[in-house]
This record gives C-alpha cells, structure tokens and sequence, in this order.
C-alpha cells in the first residue's frame, strides 16, 4: 500500500510539471489585425419598396442643436435586408432646402441648396434586416439653421426634401417645411 502511494504521488508530480511546463513554454501574443477593404458595388434590390417622411417636432430653435427625424418604412411585402446602410445614419441620407420667402406657396427649383454627407474612404457599414412595416429612425442636424437668430415672436421658414443616399434602395420624401424661431 506504501509503495501506491509513492507512484500515485510520483505520477500527481509528474502530470503538475507537465502543465507547468506546457503552460509557460509556448507564450504567443496575437498579431494585430489588418482591416482590408474591399470595394463593393451595392445593386438596387429588385421589388424593394421604401417611404421617407419627417416625424417629430419641425418647429426648431436656431441656436438649440436643430434637428429633424426622418422615418424610413418598408413598405413591401417582403423582408428586405440592405447591407449597404452606414453606421454612422446621418450619412444615409441627402438633404435639399431653400428659404420659403413671404408669398410663396412652393419652392423654387433653382433655388436648392444641398447637404450631402461626406463620406470616408472606407466607411464603416451595418447591414439591416428590415420586415415589411418596419422602420428606422433618422436624426440630422441642420448645420444651416445653427447660426441663425430670429427676433423674439417672429419665425423663418425652410422647404425642405430628404432623399437616400444608397445605391441599393431609393426612398424620396414630399417637400415638407420648418420653422425656425
């Protein structure tokens, strides 16, 4: 019985020297990763149908960080899954305006003016999934409006119109208007 114990106690030190050694012999540290891009030619997605519209508040504050949300709606009948869409949401989106002027009653279609996002060299992208009847929420900033002071009980007025800005679907909104105090 003696002698059991001194092979079992043998083999527990030989079985811990192992994993010791095992475990310190072979140390690798991971070499950073290299982000590729690869270039990708985004096709419009056959029977997709979108609308676009404002939602929200569209009576501003100039010099309060004015902003506008647009909702994105699928509109089709099947689930449509746009791996074009940008990380950063501003960036899917064109925006036109122009000032309304006293007595008119549409804007002048010489007279947009347009915000178009900049885009980096290699933007960062996450594809969404999108069931018929789902939407996304879009905030933007409307730089134009920041500066802008308008005298206490008085307004300014903008026409404004939002568009996509993917290649793989289109969604237009109608010529809406805000109102800057």
């Amino acid at each position: 019985m003696h002698k059991r114990n001194k092979i079992l106690l043998a083999a527990a030190a030989t079985c811990t020297g192992l994993l010791i050694f095992a475990g310190t012999g072979c140390v690798s540290r991971p070499e950073a990763l290299e982000v590729i891009y690869v270039p990708h030619d985004f096709k419009p997605i056959e029977g997709a149908k979108f609308t676009l519209a404002p939602v929200g508040n569209l009576r501003l504050i100039g010099d309060l960080d004015p902003r506008i949300t647009l909702c994105l709606i699928n509109a089709g009948k099947s689930t449509v899954r746009i791996d074009e869409w940008y990380m950063a949401e501003s960036d899917n989106i064109k925006l036109r305006y122009q000032l309304w002027l006293p007595g008119t009653t549409a804007p002048d279609p010489a007279k947009w003016r347009k915000i178009e996002p900049v885009i980096e060299k290699n933007p960062a992208r996450y594809p969404i999934d999108l069931m018929p009847g789902n939407r996304i929420l879009i905030t933007l900033r409307l730089p134009f409006v920041e500066d802008l002071r308008v005298s206490p009980g008085k307004e300014v007025r903008f026409f404004l119109q939002a568009e996509t800005n993917l290649k793989s679907i289109h969604a237009q909104t109608k010529v809406f208007s805000v109102s800057v105090q």
